[in-house]
């Protein structure tokens, strides 16, 4: 059974693909097939951990229920992606409150969308 309640989608505006593998020991790996456009929300470990607890409670889900080691190792990862194809990527601070997200979200991808 898979839950998407994080997932979002948009029939209209396709996002990119992304192939999940899972070894004989059902670890998932994950290949991201090209081309495909990213935001990237930058937001301090403080403020991802006080947002997850407001949202989740004490009934996080896989990945926000992850330690705050696994967050950084994510955020580190998405920050390399952006260095090396900073064409393909819109980094958005996400410090501020969500309407401002939001919106810097939307101004980002403003251009893209026809």
């Amino acid at each position: 059974h898979c839950i998407t309640d994080y997932i979002q989608t948009d029939n209209e505006h396709s996002t990119g693909i992304v192939k999940v593998s899972l070894s004989s020991k059902k670890e998932a790996t994950y290949e991201i097939v090209h081309p495909v456009a990213w935001d990237f929300i930058e937001v301090s470990p403080e403020i991802v951990a006080r947002r997850l607890a407001v949202r989740d409670g004490d009934q996080a889900d896989r990945i926000g229920g992850r330690d705050a080691a696994y967050h950084a190792a994510v955020g580190a990862a998405f920050r390399r992606f952006a260095d090396a194809e900073p064409s393909r990527f819109a980094r958005i601070g996400g410090d501020g409150d969500p309407e401002a997200v939001h919106q810097a979200v939307l101004t980002a991808l403003e251009p893209l969308l026809p």
